[in-house]
C-alpha cells in the first residue's frame, strides 16, 4: 500500500511540474526617455523547445517612440541583437534547422502607443534573452512582455 501511494504521489507531482511549463508569464517593464532600457526575462532557457515572446507598447506621457529589439545570451552578461529571422527551412528546406528566429511584423519594433511584436525562438539555443530599447527625449513607454516556454 505504501509503494503504491508513494507511486502516485511521484506521478501527480510530475503532472503538475508539466502543466506549468506552457504557462504564459508576465512582466513589465517602461522606456523613460534616452536612457537605455533592458528587459531581462526572468528564467533561463534551453533544449528544443519554442519560446514565444510578446511585447505590447502602452504610451504613459509624451509621444512614444524608438527601437526595441530582443537580443540573446549564453552567459547572461554578454548579449548579442537576434535580427536574423528567416521562415522555418527556407535557406536548406531539407535540413532541420535549430536555433531559428521568426519575428512579426519584423526583428525590431518601432516603438508606437499600441505597438505589438511577438518573436518566436526554435530550439532556444541561448539560453538568457533580454529585450533592449531607447525610446525619445520626454517620453514614458510601458511595457507588457508576455512570454510562454514550452
Amino acid at each position: 500500500m505504501k509503494k503504491l501511494i508513494l507511486i502516485l504521489s511521484i506521478a501527480l507531482l510530475t503532472v503538475a511540474a508539466y502543466s506549468q511549463a506552457g504557462a504564459v508569464k508576465t512582466t513589465t517593464d517602461q522606456i523613460e526617455g534616452v536612457t537605455v532600457m533592458k528587459a531581462v526575462l526572468p528564467t533561463t532557457f534551453s533544449g528544443k523547445h519554442l519560446l514565444t515572446i510578446q511585447v505590447l507598447c502602452t504610451n504613459v506621457d509624451g509621444t512614444s517612440e524608438g527601437t526595441l529589439v530582443l537580443q540573446g545570451s549564453v552567459d547572461g552578461v554578454s548579449y548579442n541583437t537576434l535580427n536574423n529571422t528567416l521562415p522555418y527551412n527556407t535557406a536548406f528546406p531539407n535540413v532541420e534547422q535549430n536555433g531559428q528566429i521568426l519575428a512579426f511584423p519584423n526583428d525590431t519594433l518601432t516603438v508606437l502607443d499600441a505597438a505589438v511584436c511577438t518573436w518566436v525562438v526554435k530550439d532556444t539555443p541561448w539560453k538568457n534573452y533580454q529585450l533592449v530599447s531607447t525610446g525619445g527625449a520626454g517620453d514614458t513607454t510601458a511595457l507588457t512582455i508576455k512570454y510562454v516556454y514550452k
